[in-house]
């Protein structure tokens, strides 16, 4: 399933949580929660480091982060996090 993690703030600190604390870097960049403009290199950076998580994920427009998900996944986490 698709979940957009701006709707979605505790998956959002769930997939913080998840990130390397050893890269401040992509740390800073996923708690600014895209308040600003971002490099395409930063984002194209962010996907490769999510995919090796397990996760697929798309920056749309908007600026909003789209998470491809198992619904599963999705309704264990929510139940956990939220």
């Amino acid at each position: 399933m698709l979940v957009s993690l701006n709707k979605n703030r505790w998956l959002w600190k769930y997939i913080y949580e998840r990130v390397d604390k050893a890269d401040p870097e992509l740390r800073d960049y996923l708690a600014n929660t895209f308040a600003k403009t971002v490099p395409q290199e930063i984002n194209v950076r962010v996907l490769r480091k999510f995919e090796t998580l397990g996760y697929k994920l798309r920056f749309t427009s908007s600026r909003d982060v789209i998470i491809s998900i198992k619904e599963e996944e999705y309704v264990y986490l929510k139940l956990k996090y939220e």
